[in-house]
């Protein structure tokens, strides 16, 4: 078999569009839940305050989603961008 036609696992679908988010995210300062190390206290944590969150109303019978930010500017920056795409995309419609 040829090198070209090796799929390695790191190069599979998906693989690249998945390290690209990871890296966007940590250059917003974020860790989003899904790229938390497994197994790891803090990761143990997290999903322990979301599951009990999940459970009280409002919450209730709602898919819960967390990210981690660094610090507080980095979650202020990343929400700023997002909502100055999201005024012109709307401005563009």
């Amino acid at each position: 078999m040829g090198y070209d036609r090796v799929i390695r696992p790191h190069l599979q679908a998906g693989a690249y569009e998945t390290r690209s988010k990871i890296r966007i995210d940590i250059y917003w300062g974020l860790v989003g839940q899904q790229s938390l190390p497994r197994n790891t206290e803090p990761a143990r944590m997290l999903l322990t305050a979301m599951s009990v969150a999940g459970r009280l109303p409002p919450l209730r019978g709602y898919r819960i989603r967390s990210r981690v930010y660094r610090r507080l500017d980095d979650l202020r920056a990343y929400h700023t961008t997002s909502l100055r795409q999201l005024r012109a995309l709307l401005a563009n419609a």
